[in-house]
């Protein structure tokens, strides 16, 4: 119980700090946490919300852009994880993605992109921001 309560921050660790550190809490505890934070539901929403909410990078940099990518990533890793189709979701990705970037460097993207004989994919806009 000591680990698990010593692991713990926020409001995770407050849903539990009230319960004596003893072997036989620790099934309470893990049970109140699970009742609380495992929702499949609330998760994809909250990865969700965090791609549409994404910093919009004022100025191209090579920290911002990074950052950029490396949320987006994180957040459709974490989605598929929990079944979600990502891997048919290129457009909508391109869409959030291309808002948050720099004014010059969506604008160079359309230039590139419309040159293009298909729709452009995720892959295809990760890999022109990692050159950049």
């Amino acid at each position: 119980m000591y680990y698990l309560k010593s692991s713990l921050k926020g409001s995770a660790s407050q849903i539990i700090e009230s319960m004596a550190s003893i072997g036989d809490n620790y099934l309470e505890a893990w049970t109140l946490l699970l009742n609380r934070y495992d929702n499949e539901r609330l998760i994809v929403q909250s990865h969700v919300q965090q791609l549409l909410t994404q910093t919009v990078q004022q100025t191209e940099t090579a920290v911002g852009l990074k950052s950029l990518l490396d949320g987006t990533n994180k957040h459709l890793r974490e989605l598929s994880v929990l079944h979600q189709p990502v891997d048919k979701w290129d457009a909508i990705i391109i869409g959030i993605v291309a808002t948050r970037l720099p004014t010059e460097v969506r604008r160079c993207w359309e230039v590139e992109s419309a040159s293009y004989p298909e729709i452009p994919t995720w892959a295809k806009l990760k890999r022109f921001i990692e050159n950049r």
